[in-house]
């Protein structure tokens, strides 16, 4: 065996060489010329002779061990392993030391480890280790030579990291806004959560080829928004830090529908230039929210519309009984004189068709007064069936489907009648007047409770007129605008617009729903829903009495109206009819005209939209004097939405203008009990 030679040392006894051989015949000049230079850069060099239990250790272990290492102990070294690790790096040492490359003089390096520490003061340390194993003719460990590294700081920090890392990415899939990282230069994602593809439609194998392919968030924008991208860009590249840039942009869905996302853009990097690279950013489909934006809108739009044409209507409402009314007194004055007779006939009629106008637009902005009664639907639609088919026409073949039962419904008949009417002339204009199928159908059917609240109405069964045609059919943007006031697609002096959207106010006004559905050639199918009602809500029309204008003895009329013809117009008829009228303007010189009254007046007809004192107050004023005293109302607008007759009780009427004058005096006649 060659001797060993001893380290070679300089004149201060430090050692100048150390060569392989001599490192276990030395250790302390192995320690002496390493710790230095190991302790500063925090490794522990060891050498474990396993056949003898004999270690050495070279820099700081004490630092990792938790206190001083007994000497020439090298069971220390696997004793303090961590329990949980123990087995683990028995199998790498094991296992290397079966390599044939370990019997070598050089030995074979194991594969670096990560393991844990039990410190002598019971602190748990993380340490890396690469170890030089030795092993004998049978396969077993006999040395490792190698060093570690204290990494309890790296562990932690790496620890916290991953745990970081593990909320980000739980955030991130149960976040239901769409997270991502862009590359500005190539509008490709560095990274996107799966709600992003997710929300579009695509499964979570889909979104996974379209991260692994860098596929451009922009490829399914919409082309409408494409041409913005410039601008957009630009605004990015002009972005400070921390600056919140928003956009609205279409992308496709996978069922090809477009959805409206909502983009909030920050600078994530720069590059050397200092002009932005990538952008974080978060994106929200707002899709549903601006549907409901606009159907607000919409809904703001009508509003404002119908207020504006209820108003109109109830000021030409009082013009267009002025009218009546002198109309019906010349006509009365010029009895046998034929012409004359026939032109104010003429007059009358032509105000009468103003009325209807006006009436549409009541119901438009759903103010019209309802007469609600019973209707059964079966026997209505048979009887409206002859008035539309001389309406659209005898090229239309018009069927009627009546439903296997009786079907009632509380509505007021002549509107129910403008509704019918209005659809069907829509739908002889959508076969263009030529032959063609027009189908009117009664059913019923259960509303669930979504398609309830969809509908506005309340759940269980309901009624359904249905107008079918086998027309042209609408465009789906037409379709879209087709209850707008005032929307028409026929030409100039063929409609107003307001057809299909006052058969809708008048559906609401039911407490009920206008359903469209419409396919281009291929027709279309209007439905009108409705409560069900009784047949205990039929009543019979009042007859007009021939003796309605023979009034009852000293009866007292207090007769208030604003407008000064009508006023002047309605005192006549009354004073004609025989009766003491007392006449004011407004509510205040009523209720005052009324008190200075010796004996008690027998009735009030009184418009009920008065300035100062309101129609309903002063009623309900002279009521506190004269509990029993007769009231007939009159009004453009229906009083109020509980019902005309709601507040006016059993002693009062309600009559909506423009009225006629006989039904006015019948009805004052059947108050007073003549």
């Amino acid at each position: 065996m060659t001797p060993v030679e001893p380290p070679s040392r300089d004149d201060h006894g430090q050692v100048k060489r150390l060569s392989p051989q001599n490192i276990s015949a030395d250790a302390d000049a192995f320690i002496d010329l390493f710790s230095p230079i190991l302790d500063s850069a925090g490794l522990v060099v060891f050498d474990w002779d396993m056949a003898h239990d004999n270690a050495v250790f070279a820099g700081n272990p004490e630092r990792i061990f938790g206190g001083p290492i007994p000497e020439g102990g090298g069971s220390v070294f696997f004793d303090r392993i961590h329990p949980d690790d123990r087995l683990r790096l028995h199998a790498i040492i094991w296992t290397t030391a079966a390599l044939p490359a370990a019997r070598s003089i050089k030995g074979a390096w194991g594969p670096g480890a990560t393991w844990r520490v039990v410190g002598f003061d019971n602190k748990v340390r993380t340490v890396r280790s690469v170890s030089l194993i030795f092993g004998d003719d049978q396969g077993r460990p006999t040395k490792l030579r190698g060093f570690f590294q204290d990494q309890t700081e790296q562990q932690v920090a790496l620890d916290a990291l991953r745990e970081a890392e593990r909320y980000r990415e739980r955030i991130a899939v149960a976040s239901p806004h769409l997270l991502y990282v862009l590359d500005i230069a190539s509008q490709r994602p560095l990274y996107m959560n799966r709600s992003f593809w997710s929300q579009l439609g695509y499964d979570p194998h889909e979104t996974q080829a379209f991260g692994a392919a860098g596929e451009s968030i922009y490829g399914r924008l919409h082309p409408d928004d494409r041409h913005r991208l410039p601008d957009q860009m630009a605004r990015w590249r002009q972005a400070e830090d921390g600056e919140v840039l928003y956009a609205e942009l279409r992308l496709q869905h996978k069922d090809g529908s477009w959805r409206i996302l909502r983009h909030a853009d920050m600078v994530f990097e720069r590059g050397q230039d200092g002009l932005p690279t990538q952008l974080v950013g978060v994106a929200e489909d707002v899709t549903d929210r601006r549907a409901l934006e606009q159907q607000l809108l919409q809904a703001q739009k009508m509003e404002s519309v119908g207020q504006l044409a209820g108003g109109v209507a109830h000021d030409f409402n009082n013009l267009l009984t002025v009218m009546q009314g002198y109309a019906r007194e010349a006509r009365g004055l010029a009895q046998g004189e034929g012409a004359l007779e026939s032109l104010l006939s003429r007059l009358e009629l032509a105000a009468t068709r103003g009325a209807s106008l006006t009436g549409q637009l009541l119901a438009f902005a759903r103010r019209q007064p309802l007469d609600r009664r019973g209707v059964e639907l079966n026997t209505w639609l048979r009887e409206s069936s002859h008035l539309i088919q001389r309406a659209v026409g005898e090229a239309v073949e018009l069927r009627v489907l009546e439903a296997p039962q009786p079907l009632w419904v509380k509505a007021d008949p002549v509107q129910l009648e403008q509704v019918l009417l209005n659809l069907c002339l829509n739908a002889r204009d959508a076969m263009d007047g030529e032959a063609g199928c027009l189908r009117l159908e009664v059913a019923s059917i259960r509303l669930s409770r979504t398609q309830a609240e969809a509908w506005g109405m309340a759940e269980g069964v309901a009624a359904l007129l249905k107008v079918s045609d086998d027309g042209s059919g609408m465009e789906p943007g037409v379709l879209a605008r087709a209850l707008e006031p005032f929307y028409t697609t026929k030409p100039v002096g063929k409609g107003t617009g307001l057809g299909l959207s006052t058969c809708f106010g008048i559906a609401k006004q039911h407490n009920g729903h206008l359903d469209i559905q419409s396919q281009v050639g291929r027709g279309t199918t209007i439905t009108v829903a409705l409560p069900v009602g009784s047949s205990s809500d039929a009543v019979a029309d009042p007859a007009i009495s021939p003796s309605a204008e023979r009034p009852q003895a000293s009866a007292t009329v207090l007769l208030t109206e604003d407008l000064d013809d009508l006023r002047e117009l309605l005192q006549r008829l009354l004073t004609h009819a025989g009766y003491r009228v007392l006449v004011a303007r407004d509510g205040e010189e009523a209720l005052a005209l009324a008190l200075a009254q010796p004996t008690p007046i027998d009735a009030l007809v009184t418009d009920l939209g008065l300035p100062k004192i309101s129609g309903k107050d002063l009623a309900l004023r002279l009521r506190q004097h004269w509990p029993g005293l007769k009231v007939l109302a009159t009004s453009g607008h229906a009083p109020s939405h509980e019902g005309p007759a709601s507040w006016l009780g059993p002693n009062g009427r309600f009559m909506a203008k423009p009225f006629n004058f006989d039904a006015l005096l019948a009805e004052l006649r059947a108050l007073l009990g003549g």
